[in-house]
């Protein structure tokens, strides 16, 4: 029975798929054919398939390739730690952060694209979500869009498990500015040939779906299962050939919207200290950016 001995375990939105094709060109590695999130140890399809299910996902895995899952449900999921601990021997992990309030942006033209939550304005939504925080009054999807943003609390469930040493964190600001460096890092960090040059390198993280058009085609197209690449090849061409014009959340809610994080990522920094981290510049100069 094949396992794997890595796991790329999120965050969302911060460039896991990008990660993932990177990863699954690598010739030492063997990752499965498909990304689902769904599809991984400890979860719900785990729960009523079985590990006979999971671990078959790597039947074509080669002798001497490296077994690698990815899925952001790892991180979010406070089950999967222990799981991971009794089911994986020296498993070790690779988490890609970015400034939680664009992370979070992001997650919301993600979910309104596949009309889990109504269309209005980046503005308007979050002020709404802002206004039923202090009486915990969010909850399902919008409650989804604001905590993955927590890092500090969802990295110490792995740590009160697994050593300091097991991690590896991605910084998305590198990802954009120096992809080669990421992959070269978390290349090394798998103890796999660190110079192998994905094809994937060149091209940068999905681009987010800001076209109303391709927005609504992406609606369309998730509900007849059409794979995803296809939807973001069709927004590049888009931005190649009209200048793109983000619906951006204005100063006083990202304001907002900070001071929410703020004390979450604190206490990240000091946490860090700890994780090796993959950055172009100082992790702490990255992540005080973020304020």
């Amino acid at each position: 029975m094949n396992k794997p001995q890595f796991f790329v375990i999120g965050a969302q939105k911060c460039a896991t798929t990008w990660l993932y094709e990177c990863l699954k060109e690598h010739p030492q590695l063997y990752l499965p054919q498909h990304k689902r999130e769904r599809n991984y140890l400890g979860g719900t399809v785990y729960r009523q398939k079985g590990e006979k299910w999971y671990y078959s996902l790597f039947d074509n895995a080669a002798p001497d390739q490296k077994i690698c899952d990815v899925s952001v449900e790892y991180l979010i999921d406070p089950d999967c730690p222990p799981i991971l601990k009794k089911e994986i021997k020296q498993p070790k992990f690779i988490l890609c952060l970015r400034n939680p309030v664009d992370r979070a942006l992001s997650a919301l033209f993600w979910y309104q694209r596949r009309g889990n939550i109504p269309r209005q304005s980046p503005d308007e939504y979050f002020d709404n979500i802002l206004n039923g925080l202090p009486n915990n009054l969010i909850d399902g999807y919008n409650r989804d869009i604001l905590t993955r943003g927590f890092y500090h609390e969802q990295i110490q469930r792995y740590l009160h498990v697994f050593s300091p040493n097991d991690l590896l964190i991605v910084l998305y600001d590198t990802i954009e500015k120096n992809p080669q460096f990421i992959t070269s890092g978390v290349f090394q960090f798998m103890d796999v040939d660190k110079n192998f040059i994905p094809k994937r390198l060149t091209i940068r993280p999905k681009i987010n779906l800001y076209n109303s058009s391709t927005m609504f085609l992406d609606n369309i197209f998730n509900r007849l299962g059409v794979p995803a690449k296809a939807v973001d090849m069709l927004n590049r061409r888009l931005v190649k050939t009209k200048k793109p014009h983000p619906p951006l959340l204005s100063q006083e809610v990202r304001k907002k919207l900070t001071a929410v994080y703020w004390p979450h990522n604190e206490k990240l920094l000091s946490t860090l200290q700890k994780i090796n981290v993959l950055s172009h510049i100082a992790y702490e100069n990255c992540i005080r950016n973020w304020k």
